[in-house]
């Protein structure tokens, strides 16, 4: 008899409980996966054989993917394991092994973050919130704060057109980062460049011509690029 398990929200957390008891549990803000606490949450001494249900609210912010993702790696082990009416002995043996294998497959997804369309993140308020149209972006990276999709040629041959940059929230550049900032009227991501008193925007392409900071009446930092993924 296959074991029954909830997936729900409450408190910050998503959680997975079987007779209302949590059994385990993921913060929201960091939504990071701990895969011994999962193992040994959910599986020691237990049966793989899970039918999982989703009673999160339709608004919960990421809950469809995160329920969806708990859902497949749970039926993978199942599989894995080929555990249809399990004996709890093997489970406990085989569930190890699992543990560190399809498990493991897996939790390298530690972060769910926003991606959003450069050309649209303009203007003197928020630079990227809610308001904004945009897509969740599943990544490996802690110190990703959202993502950004690169259009044009400025900062090619570093940057192609088309390439997504994650990009962390600071509000001081250091000399040749590769900034993101809004003047007001547009957003850009350009390479930072200090020369004596001086600031400036420098793309890496040399048909493009760069800009001193003194060109702009606003000029705010929205972070700094810290790694690029290629199209």
């Amino acid at each position: 008899m296959k074991r029954s398990i909830e997936f729900k929200h409450f408190d910050g957390k998503f959680v997975l409980a079987e007779n209302n008891q949590i059994l385990f549990e993921i913060n929201d803000n960091t939504l990071k996966f701990d895969s011994l606490n999962f193992y040994n949450g959910i599986y020691k001494d237990r049966s793989s054989a899970i039918d999982i249900s989703n009673s999160t609210a339709p608004n919960v912010k990421s809950s469809t993917y995160i329920f969806n993702w708990m859902k497949e790696l749970i039926g993978n082990i199942a599989h894995e394991l080929n555990d249809n009416e399990p004996d709890d002995n093997e489970v406990h043996d085989e569930a190890t092994t699992i543990s560190a294998t399809s498990v493991e497959m897996d939790t390298n997804i530690i972060r769910v973050i926003p991606l959003y369309d450069l050309a649209v993140c303009a203007g003197d308020g928020d630079f990227v919130d809610e308001t904004i149209g945009h897509e969740d972006f599943r990544t490996e990276n802690e110190e990703a704060d959202y993502a950004l999709t690169i259009s044009g040629e400025s900062m090619e041959p570093t940057i192609p057109n088309g390439s997504i940059v994650l990009v962390k929230s600071v509000a001081e550049l250091s000399n040749n980062d590769i900034a993101i900032v809004s003047t007001g009227s547009e957003a850009m991501c350009k390479r930072y460049i200090k020369r004596g008193r001086g600031e400036y925007l420098k793309p890496d392409n040399p048909k493009f011509k760069e800009f001193s900071k003194r060109d702009y009446k606003t000029f705010l930092i929205r972070g700094k690029v810290i790694d690029i993924l290629k199209p």
